[in-house]
Formats: C-alpha cells, structure tokens, sequence
C-alpha cells in the first residue's frame, strides 16, 4: 500500500512538474507577455458615499432617539466633510485629496452661511436656529460628496507592458506533501 501511494504521489508530482514546465515553455524565453487591455477607468466613488452615509447615519439617527443631536454634529460632518479626501489619499492621488477637502470645506461653508436667511424665510428670524444650521451643512457635505463620487473619483490605471523575465534556471518547483498513518513524506519536486 504504501509503494502505490508514494507511486501515485511521484506520478502526480510529476504530471504538475510537466504541466508548469510547458506553460512556461510557451513564452519566449526572455520576454513575459502581459495581456494587453484597453485602459479602463476604475471608480472608487462608492468607498467615498460608504463613509459619507456611515458618518450622516451616525449623525442624524441618534440624534431624535437620544437628542444627542448637538454631540453628533460635528462628528457626522467631519466624517462627511474628511471621508472623500482620505479616500482619494489612500489610492494615491494627494492632489486631488486636498483640492476635495477644499471643495467640501467650501460647499459646506457656504451651506452653513446660507442657514440663517433660509432660517428666515421658515420662521420669524428672531434668533438663531440651530436645526437649519445642521440641516444645511449635512446638504452642502452631501453636495460635495455627490460631486466628488460622480466625477472626480475614478482614474485610469497605465498599460500593462512587456516585462523583462528575470533568468533563471528553475522552471517550476511543486511541493508534495503525502500524509499516511505511520508514513509521512514531505519534499518538493521541480522541472530545470
């Protein structure tokens, strides 16, 4: 039993060797051809509305039950406002990470400037109204996440090219691993 195992395992070994051997004998010998594709635009605009709802659900759904809703302002804005720009910033895109938290400083600025007249219009204008001033600036946040998921989060990623084979004078190598009760056989098997 045992010599037909260890058989069985040598003669697997061997075909995989062989299979990785003519795989790697289709290629040119210093040359390894990359598939080449068309560029395609990737877009990670929906990592950039996941923060942006995670932070605008951590703002907004407590607040009512809880009235926690002072506490949890700044907090769901600053994930709204700061979410798009550490996106842009983890793929490696700096640039467009700054001028996206320039924008969405801006737009949510501008938002919360505009809380008051529209606080206005609603009510008699006697005072200060925090709900609009809240209100307001989740719309201007939720403005400039919509601009920078539509249009500013995707890039292309460069062609692939022709990539030079390091030399070598190993082909494949395959480890065996062949498990028995009383017989253990562990080793590597190659094709030079």
């Amino acid at each position: 039993m045992r010599i037909q195992g260890a058989c069985l395992a040598s003669i697997l070994t061997a075909l995989a060797a062989t299979t990785f051997a003519s795989a790697a004998e289709s290629a040119p010998p210093s040359y390894v051809v990359l598939p080449s594709e068309q560029p395609r635009k990737v877009w990670y605009g929906w990592q950039t509305i996941t923060i942006a709802g995670a932070s605008l659900g951590v703002g907004t759904f407590p607040a009512p039950l809880f009235n926690v809703h002072v506490y949890l302002w700044p907090v769901a804005l600053t994930g709204m406002v700061v979410g798009g720009p550490i996106v842009h910033w983890k793929h490696g895109r700096v640039g467009r990470g700054f001028a996206v938290l320039g924008m969405n400083l801006g737009i949510t600025g501008t938002a919360l400037g505009l809380s008051l007249p529209v606080g206005c219009i609603f009510e008699k204008c006697d005072g200060f109204y925090f709900q609009y001033m809240m209100g307001m600036s989740y719309v201007g946040a939720a403005i400039g996440v919509a601009i920078d998921a539509a249009f500013l989060s995707t890039y292309e990623p460069p062609e692939p090219q022709m990539a030079r084979r390091p030399p070598s004078t190993l082909d494949s190598l395959v480890p065996v691993l062949d498990v028995r009760p009383g017989h253990t056989v562990f080793g590597v098997a190659g094709a030079f």
